[in-house]
């Protein structure tokens, strides 16, 4: 088994603690760059790597080589139905067509071509910094517009073979705050059971919920190979993996 990860340039939080874990389950691994507005590595493989990891722009270079990639979601799915989504009822829109005239939480389709956020007017749309690098056309870009709503605590999850893995607090009482969570949470018995209800939309992927009003909330899903960790377990992450497989 090998793993390939992209060189942490950025200093992300918690990776190198990832690319420990690795190492400390005896497994291979390879860290390689890419060469910046390019789809080349540096240095280049000739092989084809079992996991990745990396930024979103690394996972979409690997999934066009072929390589074992998970699933990238848009940011409303209907395997879980509407009743557990925080944006359930938004809509979608091209970027150039959007107007507003209330404050709106928009979220693109493709990855990091922004990050999502609550704008507050049409001028506000103008002051974003979009990532266009290897977009044609911004504004045939698909965004999805929802209304803002209150979240008061955030948490991330890592799902692996049908299993909650791992999970962590990002955010707490809306401030930026991280901390590992145990299965005796109940946001851990909530996906526990929506999972055995309505199934894993992949083998492998990532889920965030927000607690609103008092219930747990689906506020997106994540590609597994680019998510951030925040406080996660790292060796379980790669545990699961290895056995993944």
């Amino acid at each position: 088994m090998k793993f390939l990860f992209q060189k942490n340039i950025w200093q992300e939080y918690a990776y190198d603690r990832l690319l420990n874990s690795v190492q400390e389950n005896d497994i291979d691994l390879e860290e390689v760059m890419v060469i910046p507005f390019t789809d080349v590595l540096n240095p280049e493989i000739d092989y084809i790597p079992d996991y990745i990891f990396g930024s979103g722009r690394f996972v979409n270079i690997c999934r066009d080589r072929d390589f074992p990639t998970f699933n990238s979601f848009k940011p409303f799915e209907t395997f879980y139905p509407a009743r557990y989504w925080i944006n359930s009822f938004g809509y979608d829109v091209t970027w150039g067509k959007v107007q507003l005239d209330r404050p709106q939480f928009i979220k693109p389709y493709r990855e990091k071509f922004f990050t999502a956020r609550v704008f507050e007017n049409n001028e506000d749309l103008g002051k974003v910094q979009l990532s266009t690098s290897f977009i044609e056309d911004e504004n045939q870009e698909l965004v999805r517009v929802s209304d803002p709503i209150f979240i008061r605590d955030e948490i991330r999850f890592f799902v692996i073979g049908g299993e909650v893995i791992t999970g962590s607090y990002y955010r707490i009482n809306r401030i930026n705050k991280q901390k590992q969570i145990d299965q005796s949470h109940d946001a851990w018995q909530f996906l526990k059971n929506l999972i055995k209800k309505e199934g894993a939309i992949d083998s492998g992927f990532v889920i965030d919920f927000g607690l609103v009003e008092g219930e747990w909330k689906i506020v997106e899903l994540n590609n597994l190979n680019s998510a951030g960790i925040y406080e996660c377990d790292t060796n379980a992450i790669i545990r699961a993996l290895k056995y993944l497989k």
